[in-house]
């Protein structure tokens, strides 16, 4: 049987404050070149670049504990109020091999 999904994990959207920089995530990935990492400020949404304008800290052991930080910016005004930060895998909910029983 063959599985496809449109249904990608999300973490957010987070709610910019100002201040906060650390915004967990609770999905598995297995690299953090895993996540797309976007921000919408005045209805307009940008998809953020990796090790440039965010990085990301994975929990060790992601079967058990699935996850982990995304700091945003990596230097710079923490995100504004109105301003939104949401992540969502960058990998395709597929298996497009077909197992028999």
């Amino acid at each position: 049987m063959t599985i496809s999904s449109a249904d990608d994990p999300v973490a957010g959207p987070f709610d910019g404050n100002g201040s906060q920089t650390a915004f967990p995530f609770s999905f598995k990935v297995f690299a953090k070149t895993d996540l797309a990492v976007v921000r919408t400020q005045t209805g307009t949404t940008t998809t953020l670049v990796l090790d440039s304008d965010y990085s990301v800290a994975l929990n060790a052991d992601q079967d058990n504990n699935p996850g982990g930080t995304i700091t945003y910016p990596i230097s710079g005004d923490a995100l504004p109020s109105g301003a939104t930060l949401t992540a969502t895998t960058d990998l395709d909910a597929v298996q497009t091999t077909d197992i028999q029983n």
